[in-house]
């Protein structure tokens, strides 16, 4: 309900009336509930916006963080993985920048690392194994085999030449050497420099072979190194003894114990009268 008082117009001083105007409730606040809802429904719509905005939002940044993290948890396991790099957030591209490069150093590292193991057990003249790889080699070899033949090879006249023609024609009477003897034996078959002028041969053979193979490749090899060398413009000559040994699994003695076995053996060639291959045991 509404009133007013009549107050006349102008010259007339009017009746003295209260007017009184009255109207439904509903009908009265029918625009202020409209108002209402119409800002009612207009913040439903903005709350639905921007939860939607913040998920997607929020899915642009988490996405990222999860495979960053789930390649992260592999690269701690050892797994090789790239990082990629991810646009966004500063933070984001920071974190993707700063795992790249640190993958990439470790795997520079990592390959450095296997470099120098694969040079440490490298002889530096030859190219063949050392000492430290026949180690390795011999530990891994008595896993997958029963037999074994071992030959220990020593030079004969090598300290002449070195001494005569000198130590850059003793290397690379070495490398020739060295040449010889891997075309002796078989690619898979270990050939080693333990030695300045000493070689050590690892044959796997089997039972039917075993007292044969031995002297066979031995001949063999003696035969190759006794062949002439082209060394500062000369045609030289040396020799080769060698001893031999053989190794079975189901012996007590060490592969170990069978290279000093091929050593005893090498230096009773030599007092037989060098050039020549003595097998111990046979």
């Amino acid at each position: 309900t509404g009133y007013m008082m009549e107050n006349g117009y102008k010259e007339y001083p009017g009746l003295g009336w209260t007017i009184l105007v009255r109207q439904p409730v509903e009908v009265a606040y029918a625009p202020t509930k409209e108002l209402l809802l119409f800002f009612l429904v207009s913040g439903l719509i903005f709350v639905v916006l921007f939860a939607v905005l913040g998920w997607f939002l929020a899915g642009r940044i988490a996405s990222p963080l999860k495979h960053i993290a789930s390649l992260a948890d592999r690269l701690r396991v050892g797994e090789l993985v790239q990082i990629p790099y991810y646009k966004g957030t500063s933070e984001l591209e920071t974190l993707s920048l700063s795992l790249r490069k640190l993958v990439s150093d470790l795997t520079s590292t990592e390959s450095a690392l296997v470099k120098m193991k694969e040079v440490a057990k490298r002889d530096e003249l030859t190219g063949l194994a050392n000492r430290y790889a026949l180690d390795a080699y011999l530990a891994e070899f008595i896993q997958k085999n029963k037999m074994a033949i071992v030959l220990y090879i020593d030079l004969d006249g090598f300290k002449l030449i070195n001494d005569t023609l000198g130590h850059n024609a003793g290397d690379e009477l070495l490398v020739q050497v060295t040449k010889r003897l891997k075309k002796s034996v078989r690619e898979d078959e270990m050939v080693a420099r333990v030695g300045g002028d000493e070689f050590v041969v690892v044959l796997p053979a089997g039972k039917e072979s075993l007292a044969k193979r031995g002297e066979l490749v031995g001949e063999r090899i003696i035969s190759s190194i006794n062949k002439p060398y082209l060394l500062n413009g000369e045609n030289v000559s040396v020799s080769c003894s060698i001893g031999a040994a053989y190794w079975e699994a189901s012996s007590l003695i060490t592969i170990e114990e069978t290279i000093k076995t091929a050593d005893e053996a090498l230096y009773t060639a030599k007092r037989e009268g060098k050039n020549r291959i003595h097998i111990n045991g046979y």
